[in-house]
């Protein structure tokens, strides 16, 4: 059974919240929501921003909280993240769209309304967008990286290459620059060139989890499997308490490997601070694999109240419910 993947969608949460708990109730609620951001928990974070927003919907970099306590408040970038975490892309355009209305400072915000456009069907709109944004900002990677996917949707692939080898070149030692590369190359179907840039940007920034999720989906999407388990263990010796690639591991013996045995103490540790729909759904999966069906119904409803709207979770539940009916 395939399902929406378990992973960020090569967005990095830039964290803008004070990180310190405070009492009160719209910046109670901020800090909540940036936490679970933290966590990848995409649907806490939506309600706990909204609740923000309706208590205080102006951004600002120096927000007051209580006394002389301020923060860096930005509720729609951190709304607009989950949302595009999600898949609910117009959603997330809208809130990107609020956020840099507010703060045309935060570049990033630039570049993610660019691919929005992309990936909504305006493509040649979104290659002007993006060129003018690394014309007027050269050094920004996160500009480069716009302009060539916007490149790539446009079908000028060539173009794109020549682009991230020449800035590759220039600056050897940036991860980003070989992670894009390493695209590229499998754009191209060239998977040993495309495999060698993964790892060089590996090797360049080893302890990212957002880069160790992405590179094990991409493996995992060219019938490499074992690499994809080889960068995950290698991450769990590293940063054994983080939960994304934790969960990421187990779904990959779960499913993709239908190893669901191999699973079983990464789903033991899951369940110690499972708060987040997918991974209670990996729980879940975990135990319709292993035909303890009972049990996978209760996560799956589990997952399904925290996201009631997740089809992947509905199916997953409906399958439970079948196979307990044929007992």
């Amino acid at each position: 059974m395939i399902r929406a993947r378990h992973f960020s969608i090569a967005v990095t949460v830039f964290v803008l919240a004070a990180g310190v708990a405070l009492a009160g109730s719209w910046y109670d609620d901020y800090d909540d929501g940036a936490n679970a951001a933290k966590k990848g928990n995409w649907s806490v974070v939506v309600q706990k921003m909204t609740l923000a927003i309706n208590g205080s919907a102006r951004e600002n970099d120096k927000a007051r909280t209580y006394g002389a306590i301020f923060i860096n408040y930005h509720p729609y970038y951190y709304r607009g993240v989950a949302y595009l975490n999600l898949g609910k892309y117009k959603l997330a355009e809208e809130q990107y769209a609020k956020a840099v209305a507010q703060n045309p400072s935060i570049k990033e915000l630039k570049t993610k309304l660019i691919w929005l456009k992309a990936v909504e069907g305006d493509p040649e709109q979104a290659l002007s967008m993006a060129q003018k944004y690394w014309q007027e900002m050269p050094e920004d990677k996160n500009a480069l990286a716009g302009y060539v996917n916007t490149l790539v949707v446009n079908n000028r692939l060539n173009d794109a290459m020549a682009v991230v080898m020449l800035n590759t070149k220039q600056h050897p030692k940036d991860w980003r620059l070989h992670y894009l590369l390493g695209d590229l190359y499998l754009v191209k179907k060239e998977k040993n060139l495309a495999l060698a840039s993964y790892q060089r940007a590996l090797t360049l920034n080893p302890d990212d989890p957002n880069l160790v999720l992405n590179l094990s989906a991409r493996y995992v999407d060219t019938h490499l499997e074992r690499e994809a388990e080889r960068i995950l263990l290698a991450f769990r010796e590293r940063q054994p308490g983080n939960m994304l690639t934790l969960n990421q591991l187990a779904w990959l013996y779960i499913d993709t490997l239908n190893s669901p045995e191999k699973a079983k103490p990464l789903v033991d540790a899951l369940r110690t601070d499972a708060d987040e729909p997918t991974t209670i759904d990996t729980i879940g999966w975990y135990y319709f694999k292993v035909n303890r069906f009972g049990e996978a119904e209760y996560y799956f409803r589990r997952a399904l109240r925290l996201d009631p709207e997740n089809t992947a979770i509905q199916k997953h539940l409906a399958l439970a419910l079948e196979r307990l009916a044929q007992k």
